[in-house]
């Protein structure tokens, strides 16, 4: 992995939001804060807002950790705000979730207890994370930027392919024959298209909550 690979553009705003199932308007938020009955609010994935909405591996990553604060412990925006900047100040980087040092070593009150989920799911190199599985590694659905231009991926193949295949009517098993996988590697590629599909409507809604 290239040392400045967490500041490399990956992905659009839009595929972003298709990848970590959240509505684009609610991603574009945490990207670069937003303005409402006259306040502005500060972003969470960046120190300032920017001018564009292209999404750094770094973001991506801080992303989808994030998500999980929110959706699954409803943490507020305003403490996930502070938290990044205490983050950002005690490890001197610009994207330290994804670093390894945020997940080791760190002074008990910053170590949130759900990060060991997190943690789990991404592979670090040099100190920073290389590559992750979105759903656990268990789903098999892997991503990283080194293949396939960061577009989930079952060993080499791309998920999306060998759902459009089980889409049009092709059997999983000869799909696992035809690309030497195995079985539950076609079936981790359509569940994870499958709920990519229908995620951003179900966050939506919990994010609303």
């Amino acid at each position: 992995m290239k040392k400045d690979s967490l500041t490399d553009q990956m992905y659009e705003l839009p595929e972003a939001a298709r990848l970590l199932r959240l509505p684009g308007a609610t991603l574009g938020r945490w990207l670069n804060g937003y303005k409402r009955n006259g306040t502005q609010y500060a972003p969470v994935l960046r120190e300032v807002p920017g001018d564009d909405s292209c999404f750094t591996w770094g973001e991506f990553i801080e992303a989808a950790h994030l998500l999980e604060y929110r959706l699954m412990h409803k943490v507020s925006m305003g403490t996930l705000r502070d938290y990044m900047k205490e983050w950002r100040d005690y490890l001197g980087v610009k994207y330290p979730l994804a670093h390894r040092q945020a997940y080791v070593g760190v002074k008990p009150r910053m170590r949130y207890p759900w990060a060991k989920v997190f943690k789990s799911k991404v592979e670090f190199e040099n100190g920073v994370v290389r590559r992750v599985w979105l759903d656990g590694k268990e789903n098999l659905v892997l991503i990283d930027p080194g293949r396939s231009f960061g577009i989930p991926t079952v060993r080499w193949i791309r998920a999306e392919i060998l759902h459009e295949l089980v889409t049009a009517g092709d059997d999983a098993q000869e799909i696992a024959d035809d690309y030497s996988l195995k079985l539950c590697q076609v079936q981790a590629a359509i569940k994870f298209e499958n709920l990519r599909q229908v995620g951003k409507q179900v966050n939506h809604h919990v994010l609303a909550a």
